[in-house]
Parts: structure tokens; sequence; C-alpha cells
């Protein structure tokens, strides 16, 4: 009778892992956008090389979704590898991954970026 109470305690463990270790996801989203900041005119824009970065956060009760304030971070984690000014052509994604626990649900949004690391020299090319 012992071994049997004990196997029911080791399977509502495993059960409650289980439970903990899942996760849906519940949306994502991509954005293509030509350059993540205004280029002066009359400016060299000089490609430095392909850049990513990825950014993660976690709330509770509701997703963050769209945040600028994310998604201004993850794009200068991405300019850092390079030592850039702006990103020229780049993929922003973003996935939503909720895991349900009963009376606490959390969200986890993931920010990703891939693009085109750019220096910009204001000043230098002539005016025709």
């Amino acid at each position: 009778m012992y071994q049997f109470i004990r196997g029911l305690r080791w399977t509502g463990i495993f059960m409650v892992l289980a439970i903990l270790n899942v996760g849906c996801s519940v949306g994502s989203g991509a954005r293509l956008v030509p350059q993540s900041y205004f280029d002066y005119p009359n400016s060299n824009v000089t490609p430095l090389g392909r850049v990513q970065a990825e950014l993660s956060t976690t709330n509770f009760f509701y997703p963050k979704v769209e945040d600028p304030d994310l998604m201004e971070e993850v794009i200068q984690l991405a300019l850092k590898q390079k030592g850039g000014h702006l990103l020229l052509d780049y993929l922003l994604t973003y996935q939503i991954t909720m895991v349900p626990i009963p009376i606490l649900t959390f969200f986890t949004t993931t920010y990703k970026v891939d693009g085109t690391a750019a220096k910009m020299e204001i000043g230098k090319q002539p005016i025709r």
C-alpha cells in the first residue's frame, strides 16, 4: 500500500511539471521596414553588414503586443553589433507564447530583428 501511495505522489509531481511546461504560441507578427531611422539628405550611408538580435519579455495576465520601447531596444541591440546608426531593409518579428497555469497565466513576447546595419556620415556628399 505504501508503494502505491508513493507512486501516486510521483505521478502527481510529474503531472504538475508537465502542466507547467505547456506553452502555446498565441500570436505572431512581422513587419518589413525599409529603414529604422531617417537618413539625412546629403549624407553617405555605408552598409556595415548583416545583424540579428532577439529580446524577450514576460508579463502576467496580458501580453505586450507591438510595444514601441521593446522594438526600439531590440533595434539598438542589433545596431551595437556593428556600431551602426540605422538598419536598412530589416524584418522585425514578434511571437507571443502563453503558459496557462491555473489562477496565474503568463505571456512571453519575443522580438527578433534581422537586417543590414549602416553607418551615416552627414554632409560629405557633393550636391549636384
